[in-house]
């Protein structure tokens, strides 16, 4: 009986610490809940096992690491770097908490951790305690939606910077040794236990400041990304008011020439023909408010934005979106598909006047991907490499984008998982 209560424990310890990380990166926990029961039911037979052997607590817990690494590659089909990171928070903060709990019982109960842990309410009190404040730090962290969501970007990616990969490897070693560390205080006598705890606090401090590091790391990326995607439209728009300027020079010069031949009714002909009295007020989708202002500003700033550069243009763009989820479109995603509009609008500035220009964007955001589906009424060369649009589709492909391309007429189909 007593290793039935051990081993329902211990599933409740492990499906916590499993829990914790992948609320904490945004996971998509609903998804993920099947694997973590399997994941705890193997990493509690296999500690109860561990922990009647001979083995000492360094060994024991550097097994129960290396199997949860092993776990989570398999269970959720995670990169090598992403396993790490999910068993060093997880493993590290449910341990840091537990020693929290133990010295505050200990100490209130004025004896000493062996004395404590003999007792047969004590191995179950305390891990249901630091479980409770665990599932509430999982619940604060869901609700108020406190995710690090920019971590298991960089963690999914295919491509991770040198300087990013050591410190999570730096962090990862730490933990260990905080998690030895915080085993062997709790065994230790009087004597030597305080210089055991000034260690941890070294190695936590060391952790913390780590951490701190990697967020600036972060940080300083994102801030890059932005700086170049906002110098990126800086020089598109650059690109469009330089093509409307030749546009009017020109048509300037043609009505300059007309009158001076004294042509004025071919004047009036030639301004109806081009439609050059009329202000392009073509589109305007209310659903596009309703459906994307409120769930992600930076999409519904974007689309607005093109909107206005399509009006400019004299191109109609129609856009259709259908949202079931609350994610938000990442910088990078919005920079591609944003190169893939811009070339389709002044492709199609460049045909005839009196062809209808139009841009249908249907957006379909749901709780695994981003698809956006893209129409245009002109036919594109595939050979024509000057068009960014190809360099885009290449990045999004990198990213693990599925696209679908035809391009007589322009018919393009992304959709983008949900990392």
């Amino acid at each position: 009986m007593s290793y039935i209560i051990t081993f329902l424990v211990s599933l409740i310890e492990w499906a916590g610490l499993i829990s914790f990380p992948l609320i904490l990166l945004g996971y998509k926990y609903n998804y993920y809940i099947k694997n973590i029961i399997i994941q705890s039911a193997c990493m509690s037979f296999i500690s109860i096992l561990l922990h009647l052997t001979s083995m000492s607590v360094p060994v024991i817990v550097g097994l129960q690491i290396i199997i949860l690494i092993f776990l989570f590659k398999i269970g959720l089909k995670t990169k090598n770097l992403e396993a790490i990171a999910l068993t060093s928070i997880g493993y590290g903060f449910y341990l840091f908490l537990q020693l929290l709990v133990i010295e505050l019982l200990t100490s209130f109960l004025q004896g000493s951790y062996l004395k404590l842990y003999q007792m047969s309410n004590f191995t179950v009190f305390v891990p249901m305690i630091t479980i409770s404040i665990l599932l509430i730090s999982c619940f604060v962290l869901y609700k108020n939606k406190l995710q690090i969501s920019e971590l298991r970007y960089q963690l999914k990616a295919d491509h991770i910077e040198k300087k990013t990969k050591r410190i999570i490897q730096i962090l990862f070693a730490m933990t260990y040794i905080f998690i030895v560390l915080g085993a062997t205080v709790l065994m230790a006598d009087k004597q030597v236990k305080y210089s055991f705890i000034l260690l941890s606090i070294v190695v936590l401090f060391a952790m913390m400041l780590c951490y701190l590091i990697f967020h600036s790391q972060l940080q300083k990326e994102q801030l890059l990304f932005a700086k170049k995607y906002y110098l990126d439209q800086e020089q598109q728009v650059a690109a469009f008011v330089e093509k409307l300027k030749q546009n009017y020079v020109m048509h300037f010069r043609t009505i300059e020439k007309l009158n001076h031949a004294g042509s004025s009714d071919i004047i009036a002909d030639y301004i109806d023909t081009h439609e050059l009295q009329q202000m392009n007020m073509i589109w305007k989708n209310k659903n596009l408010r309703k459906g994307i202002e409120a769930l992600d500003p930076l999409l519904y700033s974007f689309l607005v934005n093109k909107r206005k550069l399509a009006d400019l243009l004299g191109v109609e763009m129609n856009v259709n979106s259908h949202i079931s989820s609350e994610e938000f479109a990442s910088l990078g995603q919005i920079r591609n598909i944003s190169l893939i509009i811009d070339d389709l609008m002044l492709t199609l500035y460049d045909m005839k006047q009196n062809e209808k220009k139009l841009i249908s964007i249907e957006l379909d955001i749901s709780d695994t991907k981003f698809i956006y589906k893209i129409e245009a009424n002109l036919t594109i060369d595939p050979n024509n490499m000057e068009l960014g649009l190809f360099d885009a589709l290449i990045k999004l492909r990198q990213n693990r984008a599925t696209v679908d391309m035809e391009l007589d007429p322009v018919n393009i189909l992304v959709k983008i998982p949900i990392l």
